[in-house]
């Protein structure tokens, strides 16, 4: 006798339009979710290595002021040419030998400019504190002085020394601007005469022993976080130089000096063109390394009064934790 059998019904398993459609919208949140945590870890671990960039350059500030007898110039000028800039080197090439850099400030020529061939080296090699992980990767470049329109093969710089608060004949403090370099030198913040009362641990002209730091090492920034905001149309500066030419003032050095408008040491937008502020390129804060080597954030409200206080090395001024902290 012959059997039908037929074959057992199976219900076949699959996903309906509907259900990969509600699939793919909780992924979607999920991940609308997780991105700004995982986007935040990041920045706060930058943002703590950028701490450490300054912590390393307050050590090696300290360093160099126990084996020199006084903190590093602003600029270092050649012996033999001591009128040429361009055989000059700023205060952050100076210190490479106290961050194990020595192979790399050995190579620089002081007889010869800063961009010549033998320099190269010196000049260019990138250093990995001297970088802002907030901000770029060490092996970015910048021009020079030299060569402002020339894409440049100097290392970068994102932190500046403190050159304290600018003042005029009046030993009064004054407003800068990005539009003051252009004129004549009035309040040209980088020859100004040293003044203690005023001026902050790295100046111009001369080199300032821990001795004349009367408020103390604990109440004087050394260097911070500096603002690299956008060059101005038609104008003369490059905000974004080099950091190892002693002539790269833009760069090397900042100011606790207000804005004309704002009255602020920080900048008051990213559109802000200026070259003498401190500041960081995200938030509302920046790290700064005080002379005793600690660091910490000031936020942009800080008084005015009390951050140039904190800029000078000495003024007289107490200071009180609670106005910046």
């Amino acid at each position: 006798m012959i059997r039908n059998y037929r074959r057992p019904y199976r219900r076949r398993i699959a996903f309906t339009v509907v259900e990969l459609l509600v699939v793919v919208a909780i992924i979607g949140v999920l991940v609308s979710i997780l991105l700004p945590a995982v986007g935040a870890v990041r920045d706060s671990a930058r943002r703590t290595q950028n701490g450490n960039n300054l912590r390393n350059i307050g050590q090696a500030v300290l360093a160099y002021e126990e084996n020199k007898g006084t903190y590093p110039p602003l600029l270092k000028r050649s012996k033999k040419f001591p009128n040429e800039l361009t055989k000059s080197v700023s205060w952050a090439f100076e210190i490479l030998p106290f961050i194990e850099q020595d192979a790399i400030h050995s190579r620089f020529d002081p007889d010869q400019d800063y961009d010549a061939p033998a320099n190269r080296i010196a000049i260019g090699t990138p250093v990995e504190i001297y970088a802002n992980p907030r901000s770029r990767d060490a092996r970015a470049t910048a021009p020079t002085v030299k060569s402002p329109g020339v894409p440049g093969y100097a290392a970068t710089l994102d932190y500046a020394a403190n050159g304290g608060t600018v003042v005029d004949e009046n030993r009064q403090a004054v407003a800068l601007s990005a539009s003051r370099p252009g004129r004549p030198n009035e309040l040209y913040p980088y020859n100004r005469p040293f003044d203690p009362k005023y001026s902050g641990p790295f100046h111009a002209s001369q080199v300032i022993t821990s001795a004349a730091v009367r408020d103390g090492a604990s109440n004087t920034l050394c260097a911070g976080d500096r603002w690299i905001g956008p060059n101005v149309p038609g104008g003369s500066q490059v905000n974004d130089l080099g950091g190892m030419p002693g002539d790269s003032f833009y760069t090397t050095v900042r100011f606790a000096n207000a804005d004309q408008t704002a009255r602020s040491p920080f900048p008051i937008s990213k559109a802000d063109a200026s070259v003498y502020k401190f500041g960081s390129p995200r938030g509302s804060d920046a790290c700064f390394v005080f002379l005793d080597g600690r660091i910490a954030w000031i936020p942009y409200d800080v008084d005015l009064v009390v951050f140039q206080a904190l800029a000078s090395i000495n003024d007289n001024y107490p200071i009180n934790p609670a106005a910046w902290r």
